[in-house]
C-alpha cells in the first residue's frame, strides 16, 4: 500500500481530471490516505508523490524528492 517503483516517473504521467480509480491502476496499489482526498506513494528511495482530489478528481500533485529539493 502507498508505494510505486518510480515516483519520478508517477509524477511525469499524472495529469488533471484523473479519478482515484486511474491512479490505483496506475500505480498499482492504494496509496496512503494522508487527509480526506489527499493520497501519498513513495518508492524505495525515499520520493514521493502527494495528490489532491476534489469531489474524486485530481487536481493538485507534488513530487517530494528525498533530499529535499523539489
Amino acid at each position: 500500500m502507498g508505494s510505486v517503483a518510480n515516483a519520478v516517473m508517477l509524477n511525469s504521467k499524472l495529469h488533471a481530471g484523473m479519478k482515484l480509480v486511474d491512479l490505483i491502476t496506475l500505480t498499482g496499489s492504494l496509496g496512503v490516505k494522508q487527509a480526506p482526498e489527499t493520497f501519498v506513494w513513495r518508492d524505495a528511495g525515499g520520493d514521493a508523490v502527494e495528490v489532491k482530489l476534489v469531489k474524486g478528481k485530481l487536481v493538485e500533485w507534488r513530487l517530494i524528492r528525498a533530499d529535499g529539493s523539489s
